[in-house]
């Protein structure tokens, strides 16, 4: 279940006056299965609770960062493609139905911050390299499960299968240890790091941000390599 006390703090710092309709949505949207085993409201929730004060911090627009981290799996369908653009077009029509009415926001704003969102939401679809600070926090959230204890990580490895419950177990297993790998075998010469990218001598990495990579780094690469060797001794 969704946290309705959050949602309208978040409602109250953008400004907006909110009738309830868009939380009934989103709330309908994650709900669990038949499809939704892992991107439920149990997935965003845990996301949300890694967007710590410490966290809103390290953002340039933390409350642009939670309303993507509420929007990005609102549309979901192991079956289709567009999952993220769609899902940042919902974003995109509740923040322009809304946007006018804040008195945050001035009218030169609410371009930039529909695209702002909207950037951060597809950018969740993880087959890009994130291109400002807040696009890699919200990839390093949205993966945050990686670093999590085995029990969990194991957990989440299941889910995932029963999402793709219609593909042959051989081409889950080879796609899946692909996607595995490809965070596995990150490189990067660079860390976002309080918002100001820093020199990492091309050092591998599963986490595109420093604090995410030393919370969570360790872990998750346990937790993937693990998680390989059953995928490929199968």
């Amino acid at each position: 279940m969704l946290d309705e006390n959050r949602w309208a703090n978040l409602i109250g710092r953008l400004g907006f006056r909110e009738n309830g309709e868009t939380f009934i949505y989103l709330s309908w949207a994650y709900q669990e299965p038949p499809v939704r085993f892992y991107h439920n409201s149990n997935h965003i929730n845990q996301c949300l609770q890694e967007l710590t004060a410490e966290v809103r911090k390290l953002s340039k627009y933390p409350n642009e960062l939670e309303v993507a981290l509420w929007f990005h799996d609102c549309v979901y369908d192991p079956k289709r493609l567009d999952n993220e653009i769609e899902s940042a077009k919902r974003a995109k029509c509740f923040l322009a139905g809304h946007l006018h009415e804040s008195q945050i926001y001035q009218e030169e704003d609410v371009l930039p911050v529909l695209n702002r969102v909207q950037n951060l939401i597809r950018i969740t679809e993880h087959v890009c390299q994130p291109a400002c600070n807040d696009e890699a926090l919200i990839m390093d959230i949205d993966l945050s499960i990686f670093g999590q204890a085995p029990e969990a990580f194991d957990l989440y490895e299941e889910n995932i299968r029963k999402e793709y419950y219609w593909v042959p177990e051989e081409i889950f297993r080879e796609r899946r240890s692909d996607f595995l790998r490809s965070i596995l075998n990150r490189r990067k010469w660079f860390l976002f790091q309080r918002g100001r990218e820093i020199n990492n001598s091309y050092e591998p990495i599963i986490y595109w941000t420093g604090y995410f990579e030393t919370k969570y780094g360790v872990q998750a690469r346990e937790n993937i390599r693990r998680s390989l060797a059953k995928l490929e001794t199968k």
